[in-house]
C-alpha cells in the first residue's frame, strides 16, 4: 500500500507536532487538542501506480466566547467608580452641613 499524504490546511502542509499527528498509512489526522486556528479546509492525497485519489474536508471549530478586559478599560471603570463614590460622599457632606 502506498503511503497517504494527509493534512494540508488551506493549502499549507501540516507539520506533525505534539498536538497534531498524521498517520500516513491510514490517512487519519489526529488532534490532541483543538483551537479555532485549526479550522479550515483539509486535504488528503493517496496515490500509487494505478492512480490518485483526494479527499477534502472542511473543519469548523466552535468555541465559547470569552470576555477579555483590556487594561485601559479596567482603569477607566475604576476611575468612574471612584468618581461616583466621591460624588456620593460630597453629597452627604453637603447635606450634613446644611442640616447643622
Amino acid at each position: 500500500m502506498t503511503p497517504i499524504q494527509c493534512g494540508a490546511q488551506d493549502g499549507v502542509p501540516l507539520v506533525s507536532s505534539d498536538r497534531v499527528t498524521a498517520n500516513t498509512r491510514s490517512g487519519v489526522l489526529r488532534f490532541t487538542s483543538v483551537t479555532t486556528n485549526d479550522a479550515g479546509k483539509y486535504l488528503c492525497i493517496a496515490s500509487n501506480v494505478v492512480g490518485r485519489m483526494t479527499a477534502e474536508r472542511i473543519v469548523d471549530v466552535h468555541s465559547t466566547p470569552s470576555i477579555c478586559f483590556c487594561r485601559s478599560l479596567f482603569i477607566i471603570i475604576i476611575i468612574i467608580i471612584i468618581i461616583v463614590i466621591v460624588h456620593v460622599l460630597l453629597t452627604y457632606v453637603l447635606i450634613y452641613l446644611l442640616i447643622l
